[in-house]
């Protein structure tokens, strides 16, 4: 009898030890898991924190790219012609604000006779050019009685050309009226500019150019119409930003 009553009261203080053990299991199981929580928690906030400080980020970048203009024009010199005409040199700087590509037409020809892009005259040909530098730029020279030149840039790109070419007719002023068009189409009759250009024909997001703009050494293209005639060229989207430019050195 007396050894019954001490195996009872064994097993019951066994139980009680395995009761106790489990509950300890639990409460640590349940203090891991808090503890997870919160981390899981304070990194998500952090991941949350560290988005929208990006997003703030990338917002003041767009706003710092759209108080910057669009293009700058600075004359760099110039070499006389067969008389009337005179051959200018700028330095140009191209930025596209928008978000998307676009492209970005230059005068080839200022002074009489020689209208705003696109509003008169046609072209027959293309010579592409790629000139060297620290980033890649495409520059396209449509040739014609509506000659003009042409990039297309990436969204937020910033494009910087060193004597870039312009020819004036005439006798010159003090300063020159430039017109920039920025345009989210671009046609060649009834193809598209790309088309002409090629593969590729888009420039870097940034680039700095250190040689010539136009220099023939770095001509990689060319095209014409099909029977040698003039063609119209449309744009669509069209922006004209216009350039005071002082020929002062």
């Amino acid at each position: 009898m007396k050894n019954l009553l001490w195996f009872v009261l064994l097993s019951a203080l066994l139980l009680a030890c395995l009761n106790y053990d489990a509950v300890m299991v639990d409460a640590s199981t349940q203090t891991l898991d808090g503890a997870n929580y919160h981390l899981s928690h304070n990194l998500n906030k952090s991941r949350v924190g560290w988005r929208a400080q990006s997003d703030q980020q990338k917002e003041s970048q767009r706003a710092i790219r759209k108080l910057k203009p669009e293009a700058e024009v600075k004359f760099r010199n110039m070499r006389a012609g067969k008389p009337p005409l005179q051959y200018l040199s700028f330095d140009v700087v191209l930025r596209n604000r928008e978000r998307s590509a676009r492209w970005f037409l230059l005068p080839s020809n200022l002074g009489s006779g020689h209208g705003p892009i696109g509003e008169a005259g046609g072209v027959d040909a293309l010579e592409t050019y790629s000139p060297r530098g620290n980033g890649r730029v495409i520059i396209g020279r449509f040739l014609g009685t509506g000659g003009f030149s042409a990039l297309l840039l990436p969204g937020n790109a910033e494009i910087r050309l060193r004597q870039f070419p312009i020819s004036f007719w005439g006798e010159l002023p003090d300063s020159l009226e430039i017109e920039v068009v920025i345009a989210k189409t671009l046609k060649i009759g009834d193809q598209t500019a790309e088309s002409w250009f090629g593969p590729r024909p888009m420039s870097s997001v940034k680039a700095d150019i250190t040689e010539d703009a136009e220099d023939v050494r770095r001509m990689h293209g060319s095209k014409r119409t099909p029977d040698n005639k003039e063609v119209r060229t449309v744009t669509e989207g069209v922006r004209r930003v216009k350039l005071q430019v002082s020929l002062e050195k």
